[in-house]
């Protein structure tokens, strides 16, 4: 097992290379992320060190949003089995009632989990940054790696707009 202090120096090594290749792109400004266990933050700072905009999980809406089943599907890479229970599952609702109810348990079970919300509020940030007429950034993950929810909100605003 692994030691906090060897952990934390792995983390410290990645964030280091992060901001080392970043640093090459002074011009452009630069989209942060913090990853808490409950919400995820992030905001964009232009070269001077000013926050542009910050956007957090906490205020999203994500009904607003009108966002793409699709595309929220793909972030959240629902299993099979998942698929299969939510499918059984309507099934039995469409015996008892009418087949609305069973699209509404549908719509609200993709929009449960960390995953999903983060695609949402990379989603909002792009939104407010196209606003602001910003279309480039420079992405910071700081030291977390690209996977999960730090990938959800990349990919989220990717689908918004911004470019990387």
């Amino acid at each position: 097992m692994k030691s906090k202090f060897e952990i934390r120096d792995k983390s410290l090594r990645r964030k280091r290379r992060v901001t080392f290749k970043i640093r090459k792109n002074t011009n452009k400004p630069v989209l942060y992320v913090f990853r808490s266990n409950k919400h995820i933050y992030a905001q964009i700072v232009d070269s001077e060190g000013k926050t542009i905009l910050g956007v957090s999980s906490k205020n999203i809406n994500m009904l607003d949003l009108n966002i793409d089943s699709k595309d929220l599907k793909s972030a959240t890479a629902i299993d099979d089995k998942q698929e299969k229970k939510t499918a059984d599952l309507s099934k039995k609702d469409s015996g008892k009632s009418d087949s609305s109810k069973s699209d509404t348990s549908q719509k609200t079970l993709e929009l449960k989990g960390k995953i999903p919300i983060s695609f949402a509020t990379g989603f909002a940030l792009a939104k407010k940054a196209l606003k602001l007429n910003i279309n480039e950034v420079v992405f910071n993950r700081g030291s977390y790696k690209y996977h999960g929810r730090v990938k959800a909100l990349a990919e989220g605003a990717r689908k918004g707009g911004l470019k990387f």
